[in-house]
Formats: C-alpha cells, sequence, structure tokens
C-alpha cells in the first residue's frame, strides 16, 4: 500500500509507517509462527496517560471497527506498559513457512488496508 511506499526495508522483523498523528504508526511484523498488522499508539514515556485516551476514544468504537474490519481485532493495553496496540495475525504461517511466504504476504497487506479503512474513522476524532 502507499502507506509504507516511503519506507525503506531493514534487517529488523517490522516496518512503520506513520498514521499521520504524532506517537502513532501502522506497522507489519513477522516472527518465525504468524505474521501481524497493528496500528501502535505510543505518546512517549512521560505521556502514558494520553497514549491511554487515545486508546479509549479508539476503542469506543471497537464494535464499528471490527465490523467493518471484517473480524474480532487484539486490542492490546496493558497496565504499567506505555505502549497499546490494535492488532490483527495472518493465520496462513510466518516465516519459518518459506513456501507461504506470497499468501503471507499478501494476507498481511489486505489486512493492513481493512485495518487502517476500519480505523480512520476513529483517528479523525484524535
Amino acid at each position: 500500500t502507499k502507506l509504507h511506499s516511503n519506507v525503506s526495508p531493514s534487517k529488523d522483523n517490522w516496518i512503520t509507517a506513520g498514521a499521520g498523528k504524532s506517537g502513532m504508526g501502522w506497522s507489519y511484523s513477522i516472527t518465525m509462527g504468524k505474521g501481524s498488522v497493528e496500528l501502535y499508539i505510543d505518546q512517549g514515556p512521560e505521556k502514558e496517560a494520553e497514549t491511554n485516551k487515545i486508546y479509549e476514544v479508539i476503542s469506543k468504537d471497537r464494535e464499528k471497527i471490527e465490523n467493518t474490519f471484517g473480524e474480532a481485532l487484539e486490542w492490546d493495553k496493558k497496565e504499567g506498559r506505555r505502549v497499546c496496540r490494535i492488532k490483527s495475525h495472518s493465520k496462513i504461517g510466518g516465516l519459518k513457512d518459506a513456501d507461504l511466504w506470497q499468501q503471507i504476504q499478501d494476507d498481511m497487506i489486505d489486512r493492513m488496508k481493512r485495518l487502517e479503512q476500519a480505523l480512520r474513522p476513529s483517528l479523525k476524532k484524535i
């Protein structure tokens, strides 16, 4: 997608592009067992309350977001951790499944498109 078109690859197992709001990004990540896409929210070490407030604004739209996305998402907010995430996991496989890499990539791209589409209206409220 155009979200990551200006992001150079690295040796990391993730790639992130800005979400148009400070401290927020769209990320792809992959491990040996699975790939995932997410919106991460991190306003910084001194602004945990602001991160939580943004997450709460978005999570109020959870039902609509998941309906637009087409399936349940993982809503990852843990006490004592400053980063919040809203993510979706590919169920096809991960790095260890080299014969499925094209399918995994296609699935992750589709998930990212749907995630952005589902979350964009809520992000406009922030």
